[in-house]
């Protein structure tokens, strides 16, 4: 499954908003919106090589 219609799947959920870029610009300008578009009190980055265990996120 392509990633945008995997992605469009998840914008017809309560708990996701997904927003796309026009020009793929790389990881920072993409963190960079993602972070001026965020709400909430706790914002986490997860990266898909899982550097972070996605599990400890109830600790932090």
């Amino acid at each position: 499954m392509a990633t945008k219609t995997f992605l469009k799947e998840y914008e017809q959920l309560v708990k996701f908003k997904v927003f796309y870029k026009t020009k793929n610009e790389g990881k920072g300008s993409a963190l960079r919106a993602g972070f001026e578009k965020a709400v909430g009190e706790i914002i986490v980055v997860q990266d898909a090589d899982l550097e972070y265990d996605p599990t400890d996120y109830p600790v932090l």
